[in-house]
């Protein structure tokens, strides 16, 4: 490993300085937004550029989702957890994201084959038919701008928002009811879900497809 990587992931790992919270995050914004450019892969490979995507799509369904990761990222450091990105599948061919350029639909293959680490989660929490209906809500709100200061307000949208609130209003959650998600009642009360947050969840996400 690079001496410069192996500071990153110490300092990073070990030493997490920045408060995972909205008030907080609101006074960065302007570091937030410019830190898409700020990368110091230098030409290295992403991870997963050769992988032969066609067992991955053996399993894919539309409402699955995907966590992944992209080393030597700046916006990393605002990111607390390993996987820093999710998106929506909403078919074998294309993704719902939110990115800095906003809510877009993104080509699959090139969302998995750019990233360095990734794994597939499926919903326990409901059938196929709310899964499909989740892809349609999402579609619904494609060209919203990003949330940077991470408000949960349905204006913009961060990552994992999005994935939550498209099963929000598929599966008819509620607030008031016990039977969503943590992540949505944290998503409710005003708390940042990151992409980790999903991962972690193993009562209401099933791991259908990991690298390692």
């Amino acid at each position: 490993m690079h001496l410069a990587t192996y500071i990153w992931h110490f300092s990073f790992y070990h030493f997490p300085m920045i408060p995972w919270t909205p008030k907080f995050l609101y006074y960065f914004t302007p570091l937030i937004r410019a830190s898409k450019y700020m990368t110091w892969r230098f030409g290295r490979r992403f991870r997963c550029s050769e992988l032969n995507l066609e067992t991955i799509r053996e399993v894919l369904m539309p409402g699955m989702i995907v966590l992944s990761r992209r080393e030597f990222q700046m916006a990393n450091l605002f990111i607390d957890g390993y996987w820093t990105h999710s998106a929506l599948i909403v078919s074998g061919e294309k993704v719902i994201e939110a990115t800095s350029d906003g809510v877009i639909i993104n080509d699959l293959p090139e969302f998995l084959l750019k990233t360095d680490d990734f794994v597939i989660l499926k919903p326990k929490f409901c059938g196929l038919q709310e899964m499909v209906n989740a892809c349609g809500h999402a579609m619904e709100i494609v060209g919203t701008p990003y949330s940077y200061n991470f408000d949960n307000a349905d204006n913009a949208y961060y990552c994992s928002e999005l994935i939550l609130k498209a099963y929000a209003r598929s599966c008819c959650w509620d607030k008031e009811r016990h039977q969503q998600p943590g992540e949505f009642k944290n998503l409710c009360a005003g708390k940042i879900i990151r992409p980790a947050d999903l991962y972690h969840n193993h009562h209401a996400w099933e791991i259908v497809f990991q690298l390692n």
